[in-house]
C-alpha cells in the first residue's frame, strides 16, 4: 500500500509552515526570495559598499511614556501622530527619491525541478 508523502518521516522535521506549503506546490518562500536577492545582489553591493549599522534611532522613550499614559484612542493617536511627524523627514527623503519605473535589469532564472523536468 503506497504511503502518503505527508506522512513521511523527513517531510517537515525543522520547517515552518511556509516552507511546507512551498515545498508542496513548488514555489519560492520568502525567505527563499530574500536568500536569493542578497545572493544576486552580491556583485553589486561590493561596487557599492553600504554601511552595516542601522541609522541612530531617535530616544523613544517620551512617546512610549505617552503612549502608557494614554486613556483614549484620541490620545493615542496623538502620540503616534506625533511620532510619525518626528519620523517624517526620513521618510519624506526615501519616497521622493526617484526609482525607475521599470526595472533596468536582467533577472536571473531560478530553476526548480519542475522547470528542470525532473522530479523530487
Amino acid at each position: 500500500m503506497p504511503q502518503n508523502p505527508d506522512c513521511e518521516l523527513y517531510d517537515n522535521v525543522g520547517r515552518d509552515a511556509d516552507q511546507i506549503a512551498a515545498a508542496r506546490y513548488g514555489i519560492a518562500t520568502r525567505g527563499d526570495l530574500l536568500r536569493w536577492a542578497r545572493r544576486d545582489a552580491e556583485a553589486f553591493l561590493a561596487e557599492h559598499p553600504l554601511p552595516d549599522e542601522p541609522l541612530p534611532s531617535p530616544d523613544l522613550a517620551p512617546y512610549l511614556a505617552a503612549l502608557a499614559a494614554a486613556q483614549t484612542p484620541a490620545e493615542a493617536s496623538a502620540v503616534t501622530q506625533r511620532l510619525l511627524d518626528a519620523a517624517e523627514p526620513i521618510l519624506r527623503a526615501v519616497s521622493d527619491y526617484p526609482i525607475p519605473p521599470k526595472p533596468t535589469y536582467a533577472p536571473t532564472v531560478h530553476l526548480t525541478a519542475s522547470a528542470t523536468g525532473r522530479s523530487l
